[in-house]
């Protein structure tokens, strides 16, 4: 599931929780994302190379722990 939201800590909380796995977009810079996996929070960027979609993590997440 993806989701559309400013990426700072405190939206990430309040952000409802659809399931253990998800992706919020920023929506400033279209291809940055946090992905969300209980317990755990990464930064991922995604793309396209050769007409298939690509996702690199960056690093983790401010917090690195979603409660």
């Amino acid at each position: 599931m993806s989701m559309k939201s400013r990426n700072t800590k405190r939206a990430v909380k309040v952000l409802p929780v659809p399931k253990d796995d998800y992706v919020v977009w920023d929506d400033v810079l279209s291809k940055l994302g946090r992905r969300v996996r209980k317990p755990r929070e990464t930064w991922i960027v995604q793309t396209r190379v050769g007409g298939k979609t690509k996702r690199r993590t960056l690093g983790a997440g401010v917090g690195a722990s979603v409660s």
